[in-house]
């Protein structure tokens, strides 16, 4: 298996007072479909991706997932499978410092099952982390 991956970390620097979402960085929101389409010219079958954590869980069981339904159902036209990274650098505003606390995996596993009822991927999906 030969896989490539979009960034989506989401790190805090400044103490904590500067985010740095490198998806926001090199336009992938603006230019996912694109992106998506360069994967596919490679002949890549396999993308780690995932949503953008802080954008996509916005509190205690309140979730945004128009952005992941719109990419992931489009990865999916284009038999693209996805190897789900859900966390991969940065947690939300509200859970720094959490990482290793039982309230941050509590929400990866609730994220984790958002995103397979969210974007219907079954079988298919992948979780790194």
């Amino acid at each position: 298996m030969f896989a490539t991956g979009i960034e989506n970390s989401i790190p805090t620097i400044q103490q904590g007072r500067v985010r740095v979402d490198e998806m926001e960085k090199c336009k992938h929101y603006q230019y996912w479909r694109e992106d998506f389409q360069l994967v596919e010219e490679m002949g890549i079958c396999f993308l780690r991706y995932g949503p953008p954590l802080h954008k996509t869980f916005l509190g205690a069981e309140q979730y945004d997932w128009e952005f992941a339904d719109l990419t992931f159902n489009d990865l999916r036209r284009r038999d693209l499978v996805p190897i789900v990274d859900l966390c991969h650098f940065g947690v939300p505003t509200g859970l720094a410092g959490e990482f290793s606390e039982s309230r941050l995996s509590r929400i990866i596993c609730r994220l984790c099952a958002g995103v397979c009822k969210a974007i219907s991927l079954g079988a298919a999906l992948y979780a790194n982390q």
